[in-house]
C-alpha cells in the first residue's frame, strides 16, 4: 500500500539562518502564530559565520555561504510559502521542501548556484 503524500502547509517566510535553513511563521489560529524551522531536505548549503558564545568557538564564512543565504532571503522573506515536512527532528525543526506561490521549488535554483 502506498503512503499518502505529506500535507502542504502555508506560511510566511520570516527569517533565513543559512541557505538551507528557513524559519517560517504559520498562520495564526486562536493566538499568536507559531514558527517552524525548515531545513531543506536533500541539500547542504555552505554556512555563514557565527559569533563566539560561551558554549562555542566562532566560525568563518564558508565559500558562497553569504551568497546562498542572501539569495534565499531575497526569495522567501515576507512572502507566502508552502512547505511539506519530510522528517521531524524535534525542537520545532524539520526537514522539508519549500515551494513558492507559483509552484516553484526552492531547491532547484540553489543547486544551480
Amino acid at each position: 500500500m502506498a503512503m499518502a503524500p505529506p500535507p502542504i502547509v502555508c506560511g510566511l517566510g520570516k527569517f533565513v539562518i543559512s541557505g538551507d535553513t528557513i524559519v517560517i511563521r504559520d498562520r495564526a489560529q486562536d493566538g499568536p502564530p507559531s514558527t517552524r524551522t525548515i531545513l531543506l531536505a536533500h541539500i547542504v548549503c555552505p554556512k555563514v559565520a557565527k559569533r563566539a558564545s560561551v558554549s562555542r568557538q566562532p566560525t568563518l564564512d564558508e565559500p558562497f555561504g553569504w551568497m546562498a543565504r542572501e539569495f534565499v532571503r531575497s526569495t522567501v522573506i515576507g512572502k507566502v510559502v508552502y512547505y511539506t515536512v519530510v522528517k521531524e527532528i524535534g525542537g520545532g525543526r524539520a526537514y522539508g521542501w519549500i515551494y513558492l506561490g507559483d509552484g516553484w521549488v526552492l531547491l532547484a535554483p540553489l543547486i544551480a548556484l
